[in-house]
């Protein structure tokens, strides 16, 4: 199955209440292993965008908020169109998705393959998504 299918995605997801990264990845197709390959590739990288992504799928909020605080650019895309945004939603980091909302982060802007941080956090945890403006 492809991403284009909400409701097929969220059937085979479940009922939202748990993260299921595997299943998840494996729904995604190849934009979900871009994302494990982007992300990975950043922790030897230095480089304080590519870092700021990684904190940020991982849930490192003090590395988010340190990046942030330091001047780092918050809506900054790599190779694959992915925001630091769309990396915690993927990581279903629910405090960085709210600290970076709070501090300008564009919920609006699409990855190549065309998605939000939105609707990727839909896809992880639908419950995340009440994070973002309607």
């Amino acid at each position: 199955m492809g991403f284009g299918s909400l409701g097929g995605i969220l059937n085979e997801l479940g009922n939202g209440s748990e993260l299921n990264t595997g299943r998840l990845t494996g729904l995604l197709g190849s934009g979900g292993k871009a994302a494990q390959q982007s992300a990975a590739s950043t922790q030897s990288s230095g480089d304080p965008v590519t870092q700021l992504m990684c904190d940020a799928m991982f849930g490192n909020i003090s590395g988010v908020k340190s990046a942030v605080l330091n001047g780092t650019e918050i809506n900054t895309k790599d190779k694959f169109g992915r925001t630091a945004l769309i990396y915690a939603s993927i990581g279903a980091a629910s405090e960085v998705i709210s600290f970076l909302l709070q501090n300008k982060a564009d919920p609006s802007l699409m990855d190549n393959y065309g998605k939000t941080a939105k609707e990727y956090a839909s896809f992880v945890i639908p419950n995340l998504a009440r994070l973002f403006p309607a």
